[in-house]
């Protein structure tokens, strides 16, 4: 794919298409540079008749992984994800580990609008977690039972629901700009303009030209009047994503079985057996 896109940008086309993109994003591209590639894990396992058992790992576990990596696909796809964390929940052989994948079935409730239902999986993890304390210790309480149950109060809605787990992802996991995102959308409609526009500055210290903390700041600023609130206008519209991004993706996948593939997050490939 790079050699493609590299063999591109070197037509007097792709020449201009880069130095558009410097202008309007304050970007330097050169898709011809040599690929920063890390390998952050690898796994190795045979399938079919005769097949040698090369991995200790549980596969509670590996069911999880999956289950978890599914969890970012599209919506149409999100009962792939729930299908293999069932699986793998029948399969947890502890409480630590039902919790685990108990919390990323509240991740899919809560994309599927299921808000009630990610509240229940994120009350059940808790529960579950607390059978991992220590004598005389807290309970873990990790920000992604609070990220959950925000987002899946915010996606249908029930801003004022979403507050108290927003503010604590933030308090918890003060370096993650997406819980920054969601805390400054959440305070933005519940009508608190000045807090969203507080939460969205600091979002903005970590990731400076995220579009929707950019979007965010510009709303709070309009509705308190600002005299700043042109110039966040205009910065979130240089950094916002096109408005055909979605057209533009959809054309691309029913063209191209390859870039339907490369959309998601986490491919799919079909394996096909084959017989010597």
């Amino acid at each position: 794919m790079q050699a493609t896109v590299c063999k591109a940008a070197r037509t007097k086309e792709g020449q201009a298409f880069i130095a558009g993109a410097k202008g309007a994003r304050d970007v330097a591209l050169d898709p011809c540079r040599a690929q920063p590639i890390t390998l952050v894990a690898e796994t190795r396992i045979e399938v079919g008749q005769g097949a040698a058992i090369s991995t200790k790992r549980p596969a509670w576990e590996r069911m999880y992984e999956h289950g978890m990596a599914l969890v970012a696909t599209v919506s149409e796809r999100l009962e792939e994800a729930r299908t293999v964390l069932e699986a793998a929940l029948a399969k947890a052989p502890d409480a630590k580990a039902r919790a685990m994948v108990t919390v990323q079935l509240g991740w899919v409730a809560g994309k599927q609008g299921r808000a009630d239902d990610a509240l229940a999986h994120v009350a059940e993890s808790r529960k579950l977690l607390a059978q991992t304390a220590a004598p005389g210790k807290p309970a873990p309480n990790p920000p992604v039972l609070d990220a959950v149950a925000a987002d899946a109060l915010a996606r249908v809605w029930r801003f004022e629901e979403a507050l108290a787990p927003a503010k604590a992802c933030t308090e918890r996991a003060p370096q993650n700009s997406a819980a920054w995102v969601i805390y400054a959308r959440v305070l933005g409609s519940a009508g608190d303009n000045a807090g969203a526009l507080a939460a969205a500055t600091k979002g903005l210290e970590l990731v400076p030209r995220d579009p929707d903390l950019l979007r965010s700041q510009a709303t709070a600023l309009a509705a308190l009047k600002r005299p700043e609130a042109a110039a966040a206008l205009a910065a979130y519209d240089r950094f916002r994503s096109p408005d055909n991004s979605a057209e533009l993706r959809i054309q691309c996948a029913a063209d191209s079985p390859r870039c339907a593939r490369d959309r998601e997050q986490v491919h799919t490939l079909v394996l096909k057996p084959t017989r010597r």
